[in-house]
């Protein structure tokens, strides 16, 4: 796989940014990879085809909504775990992933693609980036714009 960017300094503002909700579905791996590389759910696969043939945009910054580690870089580094997000725990996350997520400044847009139980953690990201938040619509899986 082609090098990725993901990391902004602090208070830079992000062209863009992309929220993922991880994957129940992970690849088979034995120590930590990178979250992008880890989850292996339609839509991980999707961005990873995208990376490897036209490479990172510049701007881009992905973000991954993890049942386990609250939300991270795609490029960070983590291990294989068997958890998921329930809306409680989601709504336990939701200071620390608005805090995280202002250090973006103003993004040019924000895209989310996040089940149901995942949007506790992200309640108030609209005031957080005033209009420039999309949500994906669908059923997992086709949860893209067209």
């Amino acid at each position: 796989m082609s090098p990725r960017r993901n990391n902004l300094r602090p208070n830079r503002a992000a062209g863009h940014v992309l929220i993922l909700g991880c994957s129940d579905r992970k690849r088979a791996a034995k120590g930590k990879l990178p979250g992008l590389d880890l989850y292996d759910g339609v839509n991980f696969r999707v961005v990873r085809a995208f990376l490897n043939q036209y490479g990172w945009p510049p701007g881009l910054c992905i973000k991954i909504l993890s049942a386990k580690y609250g939300l991270i870089d795609a490029t960070a580094l983590i291990e294989t775990y068997d958890q998921q997000l329930d809306e409680a725990s989601a709504r336990q996350l939701n200071r620390a992933t608005l805090n995280e997520l202002a250090r973006f400044g103003k993004p040019c847009s924000v895209f989310v693609n996040l089940g149901n139980d995942y949007l506790p953690a992200i309640h108030g990201i609209d005031r957080l980036f005033h209009g420039k938040v999309a949500y994906a619509e669908g059923a997992s899986g086709s949860r893209w714009p067209r």
